[in-house]
Formats: structure tokens, C-alpha cells, sequence
């Protein structure tokens, strides 16, 4: 029996070797679930510097009237996500963002997957996409721009749908939702001419579709903007425009607070400051070469692979881009134009499908293996995501929390901060609106208060706040009114930018991250101010105080991207020692002096004003001219157009030649 077993012949001839199965399914599961685990790990713990963050999280929670247009929709719904009860506010909302940022993905994979029939070029397009800094780093933050992604490729999708059934119930969703969008985003705007196009192309389909229903629909998805009046007429804390009347609404949703917008002719000529410039040097930051080329080369072959649908995505991204970018304002403010950058995530977005069409061209070309190009680009995603990681990472990133949240806990009740810049007083707004700290200090915004509505509610809301003008102009009414109006009664500290009227009549005295204001007797020579007036022994024992309180853990300049609100805000710490420092050297207490000095430069080593005065102090206090020339060395090279420079490059050559001679 063994041996019949043994000599038996096997016949394996009805067997063959299992083959590798592509199952997109799977790797689109993995994919996303990566991508969302990617997000979850870097996802904002709290507010951040990122432009609107910190009132993006404040208008949902207090039901609030955002910043035109007002975002009422996002103020809705991001008010449901306060109530996911995990860790603090600003984290909720966070998740807001990040979810809607997901969703998008997913409707972009179904996009592609679409257009050009390849689930393998889909997932890794998106993954691309998903990885690169500017739209990971809005994925993660409490921003607008997560949900006007997912409502730019919820209506590509549903126009889609529309053109592959012809079902015309699916185009009245479709004007419904654009309505919709409207009351999020407005630069859906510029989408239209590519919405109107495809319309016009598939002109046929449209026989029984009823215009004045779609209008209808379209008119209901407005209808969000209705928050608008009702959240103002609650008086809520955080009420821009206060837009209680026809006219007032009017002026809000058409951004009357802003400039018109014009196209801006610098654009085309400056190729320095100039916005197509500035776009391309992004796109090529963002989107790498490589994404860059596989994009161009899917506009010029696009039209074999996506067909039908190649006009509409040549014609939105040409709007979103070109012509987008051409309304833009033009500015030379470097953190101003850092963070401009953001308003470029949608017509990158639409950029995706192109490059999408540009890897199945290339994989078309290489006819060994037509998903070559596809695996060529999987490293790229990883290495993109490794070397991203980190920069867009708010996981730990408690900088604008902590450094609001010093300024707030080093003034005493009742007193008033004039502060400036959307970065900072929204900051303030979040400790005050929504974890309810320090509502007993009065914020002021310095650019907030040039417009009557602002000057209005301060004056409702503080009623012991004397504010004497209708609105703040720098000229007739400027902010040394409002100070004298208030100065008896409540201590008054400042920061930039600093309005001239104020130095006639007072004196400002670096204290914590903001300075005091001290009024200069009369018929007294400012340089010359009593003891007794300044209490400079005072102020160094408050201050003294308010740091070692300060939570400073990032507050690391290394730590941050160039330009950006968060490198400016490390900066701020530096300035705000060196506003000591300048107190202490005014008052002829030079050691306390080059102390701040020089805490100003270790904080801060590309701020240029602590090394002059270091070396003035040397120089003039200290005679100490080796010390003075080692600074105003270092200072010539970061400021060579100071006004003193001929000066102190004189003092620095006789100085040098003189060692030389020696």
C-alpha cells in the first residue's frame, strides 16, 4: 500500500501559480485611513497662528458674526463640533477642519477615478495632494479652507453625476449646493465660467430642466446668510459689522470693510512681489517640480485621457488661478505675503487632476510597464510627507495660546490693551470668549477700532470705556484721544504700531509684552523726567515678575518657517525685551540694560536693534569700544541703510585701524 502510494505519479498539470491581484479597494482603505491617521497625529491641540484660526474656533462657539463675508455655514456647523466632548474648544473645531478636508479627498479620489478610469493613479494623485504642506497644514487647523475644498469637488462631483444620467433632479442639487457654497466661500465665485461652459456643452440634456426651480434651489442655499441677522441681533461678543440692518448686511457679505476688488496691473510687472511670481515659486514649494511637470503635462494631454470634462477643469483652473490671483492686493509685507499663500489650496486642487492625467500619459509612454510612472511617484509621497511632517506638525504647538495667554495674566483689572493685528487680538478673543480668562482687562484692537461698528460695541460692552470719537482715523481722531479720555482711570499699555500723537504727552515704559504708558508732567523736559515719575526700580521688579511667570516653551525661532505670524510672534519677544531694555538704558540703569540686550538677541538673533544699542551702550556707558564695534559690525550687516550707518562705519574703521596700528 505504502509502495502503490510511493510510485504513484502526481499530476500537477491542473495547478498553476497564483498571481498578484491589484485590489484598489484595499489600497484606497489603506490609503485614507494613512492619510487621516497623518492628520490625527498633527492636528492642533489648540489655537494656532495660522491667519484666521483662533476666530474660526471663536465665531462657532459663541454663534458669533465672523469676519466678512461672516461664514455663516461654517459658523454653524463648526458650532455642532464644540460639542464632541474631547479636550478643549479650539481641538473640536479643529477636527472640523480636518474631517471636511478628509471628505474632500474622498470625493476628489471618486473625481479622478472618473475621469481617467485608473484607481491606482487616483489614490496616489490624492495621497500627493494630501501630503503637501499648504493643504495638509490648513487640513489641521480651525480654517474655512477644508470645507471650501469640500464643497468645490462636492460640485464637480455632482455635475459629473448629472452628465453620466442626465438626470436633472441631480443639477437642481447641484444649484442648490452652489448657493450653498456661497454662503461659506466666495471665491466659488470663479468657478462659475467652467460651471457655465459644461452646462453649455451638454446643452442638450437640459431639455425639461426648469430654470426657475433651479433658481429657487439656488436662492435656498443662500438662505444660511439669514445667521447672519439673527446672531447679530443676540449681541454676541464676536459680531463684525454688526449686521442687524439691510444695510449693514449688505455691507458685510459684499466685504464692504475691504477694498474693492480691482485687477492689480503690479502683478504682471513685478517679478519679485508680484502675485503670478509669487504663485509659482508656491506651486513649486507645495507641489515640487516633479508635481509641477506631470501637471503641465496633463493640460496638454489631458484632453485624451479626461474628454469630456477637459474644458470645464482647464477653464476652473485658469479662473482659480490666473485670473484669481489677478484680483489679489499687492503687497511687500513678507508675513503678509506667507500667509496669502493659503487662497492658492483651491486652484491647486483643481491642478490635481491634471497631474493625475499627466502620470497615465507617462505611464502610456513607458510601454514595459504603463504603471511605472505610478510606482516612480510613491517615494515622492513618502518622501514629501516625511520631509512635511514636521513643519506642518500643531500637535504640540502651544505658541499663540501661551503667548496671549502671558500677555492677558501680566496686567492688573481694569486695564486697557491696545493691541494690533488680527494674529493677536483673535488670540485674546479665544481666552476671553471662550475659556472666559482675564474678562476683567479691556482689549482694544488699534485697527479694528477705524471702523464705527467696533467703536460702537466697545462702548456697549465696556461701560466704563470712554471712547470720544466715532471711529479712530490716526488724524482728527487719533488714539491719544481715547487715552487722555481713559487715562485717569484705568493703566494703559500698548504695542505697535505706534501712533505719533502719543509722544507728546507720554512717555512708553517696556513692560511685559506690551508697554505702559506714563503721562509726562507739564513743562517737563521728557529726557529729563523726575525719579519719580517712571519708578524705575518699580517697573524692573514687575518686570521681573511677569517673565518668570511667561510659559515660553515655544518660543523657539528656529522652530518656525520664515515669515510666518509664528516666527514674528518669537520676534515679539524679542521686542519686547529689548522695550525694557530701552526703559533701563533711558534711565541710565545700563546693566540692567544690556541684560535685555542681550536676553533680546539670544530670543531672537535676526533682530537687528539689540546689537546698535548694545554697542551704543559700550561705547557711551561702558567705554568699552572692542564690545561696541563686535555689535554695530553685526548690526551694519543686518541694517546697512540705518540712517546712522555712516556714522557707526566710521567709529568701526578708526576703531579697526587703530588696532591695526597698534
Amino acid at each position: 500500500m505504502i509502495d502503490q502510494v510511493m510510485n504513484k505519479e502526481l499530476n500537477y498539470s491542473g495547478l498553476e501559480p497564483r498571481k498578484f491581484v491589484f485590489k484598489p479597494h484595499l489600497m484606497y482603505y489603506l490609503v485614507f485611513i494613512g492619510i487621516a491617521i497623518l492628520y490625527m497625529l498633527t492636528l492642533a491641540t489648540t489655537i494656532t497662528a495660522t491667519g484666521d484660526s483662533s476666530e474660526m474656533v471663536v465665531s462657532p462657539y459663541v454663534l458669533g458674526v465672523a469676519h466678512p463675508p461672516g461664514y455663516p455655514l461654517y459658523t454653524m456647523l463648526g458650532n455642532l463640533f464644540t460639542y464632541i466632548p474631547l479636550f478643549n474648544i479650539a481641538y473640536r473645531v479643529n477636527i472640523f477642519s480636518m474631517l471636511f478636508s478628509l471628505l474632500s479627498f474622498v470625493l476628489c479620489f471618486e473625481i479622478l477615478k472618473k475621469l481617467i478610469k485608473n484607481d491606482l493613479v487616483s489614490i496616489v494623485t490624492v495621497s500627493f495632494f494630501a501630503v503637501t504642506k499648504l493643504i495638509w497644514e490648513y487640513s489641521i487647523v480651525a480654517e474655512v479652507f477644508a470645507l471650501n475644498n469640500f464643497f468645490v469637488f462636492l460640485l464637480f462631483f455632482i455635475l459629473i453625476k448629472w452628465e453620466e444620467t442626465a438626470n436633472n433632479k441631480i443639477l437642481y442639487l447641484f444649484f442648490f449646493i452652489l448657493g450653498l457654497s456661497l454662503t461659506h466661500h466666495q471665491t466659488v465665485l470663479f468657478l462659475i465660467p467652467a460651471f457655465a461652459l459644461f452646462l453649455y456643452q451638454n446643452s442638450v440634456k437640459l431639455r425639461g430642466f426648469n430654470w426657475f426651480i433651479a433658481s429657487i434651489l439656488f436662492v435656498a442655499g443662500l438662505l444660511p446668510y439669514l445667521f447672519l441677522f439673527i446672531a447679530a441681533s443676540r449681541r454676541p461678543p464676536l459680531n463684525w459689522d454688526d449686521p442687524v440692518t439691510i444695510e449693514k448686511f449688505i455691507h458685510m457679505v459684499r466685504r464692504g470693510d475691504y477694498p474693492k476688488p480691482t485687477i492689480n496691473f503690479s502683478h504682471f510687472q513685478d517679478m519679485k512681489y508680484g502675485q503670478y511670481s509669487l504663485y509659482l515659486a508656491s506651486a513649486l514649494r507645495n507641489l515640487t517640480p516633479v508635481g509641477i511637470l506631470l501637471g503641465i503635462t496633463g493640460i496638454f494631454t489631458g484632453l485624451k485621457y479626461i474628454r469630456k470634462y477637459y474644458w470645464m477643469f482647464l477653464v476652473a483652473y485658469i479662473s482659480t488661478s490666473g485670473i484669481f490671483i489677478s484680483f489679489m492686493g499687492y503687497t511687500q509685507d513678507h508675513v503678509v505675503i506667507n500667509v496669502i499663500q493659503r487662497l492658492y489650496i483651491f486652484s491647486f486642487l483643481v491642478f490635481a487632476v491634471f497631474v493625475a492625467a499627466g502620470i497615465v500619459w507617462i505611464g502610456e509612454k513607458i510601454k514595459a510597464n504603463k504603471n511605472i510612472a505610478v510606482f516612480i511617484c510613491i517615494p515622492l509621497v513618502f518622501v514629501l510627507a516625511g520631509f512635511n511632517y514636521s513643519k506642518v506638525n500643531k500637535s504640540d504647538n502651544h505658541l499663540l495660546y501661551n503667548f496671549t495667554g502671558n500677555m492677558l495674566k501680566s496686567y492688573p483689572p481694569g486695564a486697557i490693551l491696545i493691541v494690533s493685528g488680527d494674529t493677536l487680538s483673535m488670540g485674546i478673543d479665544y481666552h476671553q470668549m471662550v475659556e472666559k480668562h482675564r474678562q476683567d482687562v479691556i482689549v482694544i484692537d488699534q485697527e479694528k477700532m477705524t471702523y464705527p461698528w467696533y467703536c460702537e460695541q466697545k462702548r456697549e460692552q465696556e461701560k466704563t470705556l470712554d471712547i470720544p470719537f466715532k471711529m479712530y482715523d490716526g488724524g482728527a481722531n487719533p488714539i491719544s484721544a481715547f487715552v487722555a479720555a481713559n487715562y485717569d482711570h484705568h493703566k494703559i499699555y500698548v504695542t505697535g504700531p505706534r501712533d505719533q500723537s502719543l509722544d507728546k504727552e507720554y512717555i512708553m515704559i517696556g513692560q511685559g509684552l506690551l508697554r505702559v504708558l506714563i503721562k509726562i508732567p507739564g513743562n517737563v523736559d521728557p529726557n529729563k523726567l523726575p525719579a519719580g515719575v517712571i519708578r524705575i526700580e518699580e517697573k524692573k521688579a514687575e518686570n521681573d515678575i511677569i517673565w518668570k511667570n511667561f510659559e515660553l516653551k515655544d518660543a523657539v525661532i528656529g522652530r518656525y518657517e520664515p515669515n510666518s505670524f509664528e516666527a514674528e510672534i518669537v520676534t515679539i519677544y524679542s521686542k519686547a525685551r529689548f522695550n525694557q531694555g530701552w526703559a533701563y538704558d533711558f534711565n541710565r540703569r545700563y546693566d540692567w540694560a544690556l541684560h535685555e540686550y542681550e536676553e533680546a538677541v539670544k530670543i531672537d538673533p535676526a533682530f537687528a536693534s539689540p546689537y546698535k544699542n548694545l554697542g551704543i551702550v559700550y561705547n557711551g556707558a561702558l567705554g568699552r569700544k572692542d564690545k561696541a564695534v563686535e555689535y554695530w559690525e553685526k548690526y551694519l550687516l543686518m541694517v546697512p541703510s540705518d540712517p546712522e550707518s555712516k556714522y557707526l562705519e566710521e567709529e568701526v574703521r578708526k576703531y579697526r585701524a587703530g588696532v591695526v596700528a597698534r
